[in-house]
């Protein structure tokens, strides 16, 4: 089996697409709504009173394709 450690901008090594990945989870919120904290790392976190709506996929749901 080739080796997964290859990340580059055009992709992973064809080696890592043995397995089945996916989108388990979309969370969604009104972006106007939702108060934003930003700290010393510019990592923005959402307030925790922000309602977002979460929905559950299935597995195989989700696809993307690069050429």
């Amino acid at each position: 089996m080739a080796s997964c450690t290859s990340y580059t901008l055009s992709g992973l090594n064809a080696g890592c697409k043995d397995s089945v990945g996916g989108v388990a989870k979309v969370w969604l919120a009104d972006f106007e709504a939702v108060k934003w904290t930003i700290d010393s790392n510019h990592l923005a976190t959402p307030d925790a009173t922000t309602a977002f709506k979460v929905y559950n996929l299935r597995k195989g749901a989700a696809s993307m394709t690069s050429t």
